[in-house]
């Protein structure tokens, strides 16, 4: 459902939600997804890098399957996925993928035992590296660039993503 009591950003999150109609009757082991809900495809390029970020907080503890909640996007599949079971605040999510090859991205967001989980703020930004120029070097290595200030630190390639 759309959650407004409990968000991040905007007037709604999304809860999935699964409870026993007998709390007498709760089963020990519960198979396969109660509840799923996956996203309209996005069309990503080979090449392309995905980052996916949102907000998850598990509200109820999730009982009755090992797997409890789980984010999973069509590239990496469920070996890729994350998982959440215990009750947590909010938290946030920062996934990226590298697009082997042109395809639709999905994400599926799935409930698979009892509890509660709400997902607020999710996005998928598609990036698209510059394509490098390479010079012939007719086998020859070029010489190693030498600086001698802080720019060469490796910290500082972070200033060249996107």
């Amino acid at each position: 459902e759309l959650y407004p009591r409990d968000k991040i950003s905007g007037d709604f999150s999304l809860r999935l939600l699964a409870a026993p109609l007998n709390r007498n009757q709760i089963p020990a082991n519960i198979e396969g997804p109660l509840v799923r809900v996956t996203t309209p495809p996005l069309a990503v390029r080979s090449d392309q890098i995905v980052h996916i970020t949102g907000w998850v907080k598990v509200s109820t503890s999730i009982t009755g399957n090992q797997q409890g909640a789980t984010l999973q996007d069509s590239i990496m599949g469920p070996g890729g996925a994350l998982h959440w079971q215990a009750k947590s605040e909010w938290q946030k999510i920062d996934l990226i993928r590298e697009v082997p090859q042109s395809e639709n991205l999905i994400l599926t967001l799935s409930l698979n035992g009892l509890g509660s989980i709400l997902f607020d703020d999710l996005r998928v930004i598609a990036y698209t590296p510059e394509p490098k120029i390479y010079q012939e070097t007719n086998g020859v290595e070029p010489p190693p660039a030498t600086e001698s200030t802080s720019e060469s630190s490796g910290l500082n390639l972070l200033k060249n993503l996107p």
